[in-house]
């Protein structure tokens, strides 16, 4: 499988729901050191949403993977969140 990392303490900046099924949600996280990175999540959209809601703005733990995404020719690192406290 693929390697899976976990983060404490990050600030998610901000988020919005994409996919014609409204099922992904993409956000920018901030971690400790200041460092920003492209998220994004696959799965229980409103959950995750309404864990979100109920941090309201405190740090947040993921475990996820890396992943580049190609956009237009640029290659960006996003991580991609599979759990989340």
């Amino acid at each position: 499988g693929k390697p899976v990392f976990v983060e404490k303490n990050l600030e998610v900046l901000d988020s919005k729901i994409l996919g014609k099924n409204r099922n992904v949600v993409k956000m920018q996280v901030r971690d400790a050191g200041g460092t920003i990175v492209d998220a994004v999540y696959f799965g229980d959209v409103e959950r995750f949403l309404t864990f979100m809601q109920q941090k309201q703005g405190e740090p947040v733990a993921f475990t996820y993977y890396p992943t580049v995404n190609e956009f237009q020719g640029k290659k960006v690192l996003q991580i991609v969140i599979q759990n989340y406290k």
